[in-house]
């Protein structure tokens, strides 16, 4: 299904996002490349780019659709990348992503659902045991999360940090 993010796979492990970048930027303007990476911090094969708008998706699967696009010496993969949105289905927890700030700053940011939080869970590296700016916030009812999900996503805490929500 069209969107404005393309799934690019197939790709060489030597290549780098600014080789990415440089082949598919000519399609139109990029919001933002996504390595899919391993703990070893190696990305895996594969890349989504998202386009800041579906013209430039629709380019690119246009151009790959006449022509196969390479890099390096592999014959890339190009689609429509599976909406990640619709993947979920509705329940009782959110999972918050990609947060600036500490954890009180999440706090802070969903305080008008404080009577309604039954718990939230903050993901901590494994090493260090510094929170990693994800976790889960548990609702006490779907309704409650869905109304969360509606109100909070997007929402930008009193130091600017962006909440990014979506059903966990």
């Amino acid at each position: 299904r069209p969107s404005d993010t393309i799934f690019v796979g197939n790709l060489p492990f030597s290549s780098t996002v600014e080789d990415v970048k440089t082949l598919f930027e000519v399609f139109g303007p990029i919001e933002i490349i996504r390595p899919s990476t391993a703990p070893s911090s190696l990305h895996q094969g594969y890349m989504h780019v998202q386009y800041k708008s579906i013209d430039g998706a629709r380019a690119a699967i246009a151009a790959d659709t006449q022509e196969p696009l390479w890099l390096l010496d592999r014959r890339l993969r190009v689609d429509y990348a599976a909406s990640r949105d619709n993947a979920i289905p509705p329940s009782h927890r959110l999972y918050f992503y990609d947060f600036g700030g500490p954890e009180s700053e999440v706090r802070a940011t969903i305080h008008e659902y404080d009577r309604e939080v039954v718990s939230v869970y903050f993901i901590r590296d494994k090493v260090t045991g510094e929170f990693r700016g994800s976790g889960i916030i548990q609702f006490v009812n779907m309704q409650v999360a869905a109304n969360a999900l509606q109100s909070l996503n997007g929402a930008v805490s009193p130091e600017g940090h962006t909440l990014h929500l979506k059903y966990s």
